[in-house]
């Protein structure tokens, strides 16, 4: 996946720093007004990876995408499904590959929030908005060995 540093909310934001129970706000917010190469007129989806993995792995994250008019007071647009710590891994560290809902209401601006349901000793979370999101697909083989 090719992503464009424009267009990523964090980059190996710390979750440790996330306090137990309270939305944290991305590090960076996407600003709309500002030149963005999204490619074809397609919609973009939500990411989100861990490059280091959280723990404890008993309990889970949730992830609200965010909108504002003015980059202060922030809406909820949509508030992904929790995320199962338990299930990344080393081998599948994508948690969210997203389409989100669109808004009637112009906005400008777009963050992530994280909120852990529990305090977290290490970990960090990377995500962005792309025009696809990587996944892996088994297919059967096509030859006999």
């Amino acid at each position: 996946m090719i992503t464009d540093k424009l267009l990523n909310f964090s980059t190996a934001q710390d979750l440790t720093q996330a306090p137990a129970g309270q939305d944290t706000p991305s590090t960076n917010v996407i600003d709309f007004s500002q030149a963005r190469d999204f490619g074809p007129t397609e919609g973009f989806k939500v990411w989100v990876e861990f490059p280091s993995l959280p723990a404890p792995t008993t309990g889970h994250l949730g992830v609200k995408i965010q909108v504002s008019a003015d980059n202060q007071n922030w809406t909820t647009l949509e508030e992904l499904p929790t995320i199962d710590l338990s299930s990344i891994s080393a081998a599948q560290p994508f948690a969210v590959r997203a389409k989100p809902a669109f808004s009637n209401k112009p906005y400008r601006y777009m963050r992530l929030t994280y909120n852990p349901a529990q305090a977290l000793t290490s970990g960090s979370v990377t995500a962005g908005i792309n025009l696809d999101v990587p996944a892996y697909l088994a297919y059967p083989k096509n030859y006999v060995a």
